[in-house]
């Protein structure tokens, strides 16, 4: 064998191992990827918010949910935190402004189905206590939130995360 040849089959092991690798890499980005964005479009297509807070931030709530246009408007609801709560034990994500519920969130969290979110919006200068931080620790699917920006983040990461079925 010549140099050229030695060189050449060396080439051709090269050039095979470098579109194995590629090809390898595209199936594991693509089966990585691909999950994840089927459980956003079901999320952000079938899913319901509840929303529990008095009828001017609640209305606030919606607004800056809607303002995304990644939602659908017909399955976010309001829900009084004077009313009963039975209506959100059929919600997927349940928004809670803590300033209009904090004496309810035991009530709250009672009525929450198990493979709903809990997403606790604390806005400034509200505090949580310990006694409610210990029950919200307890339960999974539960978040606490102090900011518009980041409160966005987990409702599409609860969306994404919470009671996928396949079917």
């Amino acid at each position: 064998m010549t140099a050229t040849e030695l060189l050449n089959l060396i080439g051709v092991i090269g050039t095979l191992g470098s579109v194995l690798f590629v090809l390898v890499t595209i199936y594991w980005t693509v089966r990585g990827l691909i999950p994840p964005l089927i459980r956003l479009g079901y999320g952000l297509r079938r899913k319901r918010i509840a929303i529990v807070a008095l009828e001017q931030r609640g209305a606030e709530l919606e607004r800056l949910i809607q303002s995304s246009r990644l939602f659908n408007k017909k399955r976010i609801e309001i829900v009084d935190p004077n009313s009963e709560f039975e209506q959100l034990s059929k919600a997927n994500v349940i928004l809670v402004y803590f300033g209009d519920c904090q004496e309810n969130i035991g009530d709250i969290l009672n009525q929450k189905s198990a493979d709903a979110a809990l997403i606790v919006y604390a806005p400034p200068p509200e505090r949580v206590s310990p006694e409610i931080m210990a029950q919200l620790a307890a339960r999974k699917h539960v978040l606490l939130c102090n900011f518009r920006g980041r409160l966005m983040n987990d409702i599409l990461t609860s969306m994404m995360t919470v009671a996928y079925d396949k079917g």
